[in-house]
């Protein structure tokens, strides 16, 4: 089984009312990026480059510096998306799920 920790889990949208996801994945020492169709567990895939980023502005595949964690790696995701996509984030989904009464 590979080794996953999510990073980030956005849930955006377009000016037309169309919905996507963006998941952002740490999988075995590598950051992987899915951009789908819909906000449910599946849908038609996309290219990245559909995120609308300006010209050479391309999401993280590193981090910045030798000690940022993932939680500042999260943080630079989500900027880059308020502030450079054509697309809006409605809903930052949480990397923790918290069950009543589950241990």
């Amino acid at each position: 089984m590979k080794n996953l920790t999510k990073i980030a889990h956005l849930q955006l949208t377009d000016g037309h009312g169309d919905n996507m996801t963006l998941l952002c994945n740490f999988v075995e020492g590598s950051i992987k990026y899915v951009l789908y169709e819909g906000h449910s567990s599946y849908g038609t895939k996309h290219s990245l480059a559909k995120l609308g980023l300006p010209r050479d502005m391309y999401l993280p595949i590193e981090t910045s510096y030798d000690e940022e964690t993932i939680e500042e790696f999260r943080e630079r995701v989500i900027d880059m998306i308020q502030n450079h996509s054509k697309l809006v984030i409605l809903r930052i989904v949480e990397n923790q799920i918290k069950f009543f009464n589950y241990e």
